[in-house]
């Protein structure tokens, strides 16, 4: 059955809730936990952070334009998942030496980006179908919702890394 579709201020809401689970998962984390790899796959939580404030500014651009034009068009594609490891790994490496507290602070300002977006977009901009450069049609308001649930996403993979340390 589909679920209702969430007006503005749902979305919101979803959006600082994935993104406070997400901080929850990192309270606490001592500089040296926070670059230790293997939390999902070689990643280190600093890496996860630099791929979601990645893909935060990447969301907002996208929508932006999609907004902005009638049949936007993007000068890059992102095709199957070795398209989204290609462009991941190439987002990351762009922070690599970047300090925990400048991708902490990159992640904040790109949230509130995407923030500042939402209060921005009408009802018809949140349900404009338009097809992003990963070619799923989508539409503002699912972009925004997966932004919030990638946040749970790396929030559970980061505190199932920390229950596994605990136990070791």
């Amino acid at each position: 059955m589909p679920t209702r579709k969430k007006n503005k201020a749902e979305l919101l809401e979803y959006l600082a809730q994935g993104r406070a689970r997400l901080l929850a998962a990192i309270e606490g984390l001592s500089e040296e936990e926070m670059t230790t790899s293997g939390v999902v796959g070689d990643w280190s939580v600093k890496e996860i952070l630099a791929h979601i404030a990645a893909w935060d500014k990447e969301t907002t651009a996208v929508i932006e334009r999609a907004i902005s034009q009638e049949h936007p068009e993007f000068d890059y594609t992102i095709r199957g998942r070795r398209g989204f490891a290609k462009w991941n790994a190439q987002e990351v490496e762009k922070r690599r030496a970047m300090s925990v507290g400048q991708i902490l602070a990159e992640m904040e300002e790109a949230r509130e980006g995407v923030i500042e977006l939402t209060h921005q977009l009408s009802d018809e901009d949140l349900g404009r179908r338009f097809v992003p450069p990963w070619r799923w049609p989508s539409t503002p308001r699912r972009s925004l919702e997966i932004q919030a649930e990638h946040d749970v996403e790396h929030a559970d993979q980061i505190m199932a890394w920390r229950r596994c340390r605990k136990r070791v």
